[in-house]
């Protein structure tokens, strides 16, 4: 929808002709050629990886009680920022998960909440990474929050064992 919207303004075309003009095959073409990789784009994603991985590490190690959310998300953006190009997006950092794309930074951490990380650094040709974590605050989940946990890890685990066999069998066949 935005992306139409704006292709239309760009384009000074209206929504119906910018969807006429859509080509299913360079889609599909376009996804295959961002699907390889060569050396040099491996390194800049392991590398985004990298600082990442210190960023949420980080958060995670910060997610006491009395810690106002600022705090962290400021901290975890001057590691991408000291480590190489900073956030790919702006950080979202909040007790508040339920609201979508939360950039308000002004809440304190308390026992029995649960703290939502997306945040991610961007490497030098801009490729990104782009990792998601919820931690609970403190360190220790409680009853309910451990059952939710086990829940989705039980679902994530399973869906990325379908991707698995879906790529090995997809490399079979091809």
């Amino acid at each position: 929808g935005k992306n139409i919207l704006k292709l239309s303004s760009l384009l000074g075309n209206d929504y119906v002709e910018i969807k006429e003009m859509i080509s299913e095959k360079l889609i599909r073409a376009t996804v295959k050629l961002r699907s390889v990789k060569e050396e040099v784009e491996i390194k800049e994603i392991e590398q985004a990886m990298d600082v990442a991985y210190k960023m949420h590490t980080t958060a995670m190690e910060m997610a006491k009680p009395g810690i106002i959310e600022s705090e962290i998300a400021g901290t975890i953006e001057g590691i991408a920022l000291a480590e190489g190009n900073g956030v790919s997006f702006p950080i979202i950092l909040t007790i508040n998960g339920q609201t979508l794309h939360n950039h308000y930074h002004g809440n304190t951490l308390s026992v029995g909440r649960m703290m939502v990380t997306d945040a991610d650094a961007e490497s030098a040709l801009h490729y990104a990474s782009d990792i998601t974590r919820t931690v609970p605050v403190g360190g220790k989940f409680n009853q309910r929050q451990k059952e939710i946990y086990e829940i989705v890890y039980i679902f994530r685990k399973n869906e990325i064992t379908k991707i698995v066999r879906f790529e090995t069998n997809q490399k079979e066949i091809g």
